[in-house]
């Protein structure tokens, strides 16, 4: 059958298909040879809206056109459509009615190398489509393609596109509400893929994939892994395996329920290798490169482990450029029970193993450790050196005075005049932050058993007498910190538990207790799996 028209509106074949119920076809060709067509159509004018290929049913169990390779081997196809237009479709499928589970498109394929759909966009520049479906029902499918081979390389839906500008494969889901997908891809086989992309051109801006949804419950592109992996994406060259953009909210969401991982990234380069990179953008804002949340009572936000055991490694590295950034910003937001901005732990016992370290370069103002507020430790406070007269061999440790008051001490040598007395000149602000001193006189070179403090501190100095001419005192003076900090905070030296810890204790080692009954003790969430790879 052939048919041909030179009307720029004409049909070159139409087939309608009138009766409303059963299987019936507006168009139904069928060719036993490996390279004949079961329906051939061409339109031959190069403007106005013409049709190679026309098919209308009005049955809801009806096909507008329905095209079936039935050789199981070979590169065959059900439907092959072919524009050379800059502007034309290779294939154009609309399904228009406003409910039920409509296709634009419906292709289906029985070999294990053959395709549902195969849409070929030749021309090199503009915008064109392999394949381009588009259903304006709120169940449709624009384009729907069906690998039902469980073996072999198949492609439910394959499209390619050698255009610098050109979608191999281009959905958009217009509508605005409802749970609507660009793109939607499904494949049964074990070696199946269920949506495939591949831009080929080595220069412009190409994608493999590229999903749009407008609506606000929508999905560019949704993936969902069965026991394996929803989304695998490689890049052998130099750019991004997976690049994710949204104007709005979130960018990229993945989601497991019973799986080991939302989203696994992994990176085989040396020397610079980056298993997942966050980054954002904007150069204002409280915005976030990488942001970790966790629901669970035993959860972590984020977790990173460096299993390398030689070399200096890190389990999270954290730096921030501003002169105002922090490294690292720890906080606890609950407003009671037993929350720590920042814990650090090491189960060395060596003397170079430390749960926290901090760093400030030798010599400068700022500090290696600063606490905004107070300060406690359960163990030896001290400084730690090089032993000055064994520097490669050993440490010299010196410890803390600590006592049941915040102390404040002063000290030094004064030379008595004729008379044996002395004036001693403390700081200027020793009044402004203490109270209460206590002074302790010491002669030096003769007794002087009438030494005493004359006059106490007066003016931020205090007068020393009956000691020996000319000769030298060492004194020292006491006092408790009062400036406004103490005043407003004060202090305690004895300390009641709150009530959720009574019963445990700081070291309960040291009380014959068991670890569980330590304060700080928190037992480790069980790890199923080995966290340095997937099941």
């Amino acid at each position: 059958m052939a048919g041909e028209t030179y009307s720029t509106s004409g049909v070159g074949v139409s087939g309608v298909a009138n009766a409303s119920t059963g299987f019936n076809y507006g168009v139904y060709g069928l060719s036993p040879s490996t390279n004949g067509t079961g329906v051939l159509g061409r339109a031959s004018a190069s403007t106005g809206n013409t049709y190679g290929v026309f098919g209308d049913s009005e049955s809801t169990s009806g096909v507008g056109v329905y095209g079936r390779a039935t050789t199981t081997t070979g590169t065959t196809y059900g439907v092959y459509g072919e524009s050379r237009s800059t502007s034309g479709r290779g294939v154009f499928g609309v399904a228009s009615a406003d409910a039920g589970t409509t296709y634009g498109v419906y292709g289906q394929s029985d070999s294990t190398f053959g395709r549902g759909v195969y849409g070929w966009a030749a021309a090199t520049s503009g915008f064109n489509y392999g394949v381009y479906g588009e259903s304006r029902s709120t169940s449709g499918r624009g384009v729907y393609g069906w690998a039902a081979a469980t073996s072999g390389f198949n492609y439910g839906v394959y499209g390619e596109s050698r255009s610098t500008s050109g979608r191999g494969v281009f959905g958009v889901a217009s509508a605005t509400n409802g749970t609507t997908f660009g793109v939607y891809g499904q494949s049964s086989s074990s070696a199946g893929r269920g949506v495939y992309g591949r831009a080929i051109a080595t220069t412009g801006t190409t994608y493999g994939v590229y999903g749009q949804s407008e609506s606000t419950q929508g999905f560019g592109g949704y993936f969902v892994g069965k026991g394996a992996d929803a989304v695998y994406v490689q890049n052998t060259g130099s750019g991004r395996g997976l690049q994710v953009a949204a104007s709005a909210d979130t960018a990229l969401w993945a989601q497991t329920t019973t799986g080991f991982a939302g989203v696994d990234g992994r990176s085989a380069r040396s020397g610079g290798g980056i298993g997942v990179f966050g980054h954002a953008t904007a150069t204002t804002g409280e915005t976030y490169g990488v942001y970790g949340r966790s629901d669970s009572t035993r959860g972590t936000g984020v977790f990173g482990l460096a299993s390398a055991t030689g070399d200096t490694t890190y389990g999270g590295r954290f730096v921030s450029s501003s002169t105002f950034g922090y490294g690292v910003s720890g906080e606890a937001t609950a407003t009671s029970g037993f929350g720590i901005g920042v814990r650090g732990e090491t189960n060395s016992p060596s003397s170079i193993a430390y749960g926290v370290f901090g760093f400030a370069p030798s010599g400068g103002a700022g500090h290696a450790v600063f606490a905004f507020g107070t300060l406690a430790a359960t163990g030896a406070k001290s400084f730690q050196i090089d032993h000055p007269l064994s520097p490669e061999t050993h440490y010299l440790n010196h410890y803390c005075a600590e006592g049941p008051e915040p102390y404040n001490f002063y000290r030094g040598t004064v030379v008595l005049d004729a008379k044996g007395e002395a004036w001693v000149q403390l700081p200027d602000y020793f009044g402004a932050i203490n109270r209460d001193p206590s002074y302790h006189l010491t002669p030096v070179g003769a007794p002087m058993p009438n030494l005493h403090v004359a006059v106490k501190v007066q003016n931020n100095r205090f007068k020393i007498a009956g000691g020996a001419p000319g000769k030298e005192v060492s004194w020292r003076v006491e006092a408790v910190r009062n400036d406004p900090w103490v005043q407003r905070y004060g202090y305690q030296t004895v300390q009641e538990k709150e009530n959720e810890i009574k019963g445990k204790y700081l070291h309960p080692e040291l009380h014959g207790q068991p670890k569980e009954k330590g304060i700080h003790y928190r037992p480790e969430p069980e790890r199923t799996r080995n966290e340095t790879s997937k099941p």
